[in-house]
């Protein structure tokens, strides 16, 4: 069989996926791994400040708690973020996702304290509301 423009487009429309899932696999592993050995250098280095003692086993134990804590929750501020971008999310419910996502000590109502009781607004959409209505009063 020979290589004929007539050939070529059937064969580059079979080849081209599995190329670009190579690629995506190729590029997916080196990020995986590149991950995974930065948080491993991570917790060498705690665990070599707490063998110097530098910091507290229980400080320790709270920083690499918050660290993983911290990367989940990029992760989900990603996905709200893609999910307002395609539509399937409004924006006021991707804020209160992301507040719902917040640890205890970012979130006053957690406290028992709300921010609309004492006065704070909760969102810019809040802060530019507020300052209309000072404006017209």
């Amino acid at each position: 069989m020979q290589l004929t423009p007539q050939n070529l487009i059937p064969l580059i429309a079979i080849v081209a996926p599995f190329v670009v899932a190579i690629i995506a696999l190729f590029g997916w592993i080196i990020v995986s791994t590149t991950r995974t050995r930065e948080r491993e250098r991570t917790r060498r280095e705690v665990a070599a400040y707490v063998a110097e003692g530098t910091i507290s086993v229980e400080s320790a134990e709270r920083l690499l708690a918050e660290h993983t804590l911290g990367a989940e929750r990029e992760r989900t501020r990603r996905t709200i973020a893609a999910s307002v971008a395609e539509g399937s999310l409004s924006v006021d419910d991707a804020e209160r996702l992301i507040s719902a996502d917040k640890p205890a000590w970012e979130r006053p109502e957690a406290w028992g304290c709300s921010p609309r009781r004492s006065g704070a607004p909760r969102t810019r959409r809040a802060v530019a509301g507020s300052s209309t209505e000072e404006s017209h009063a």
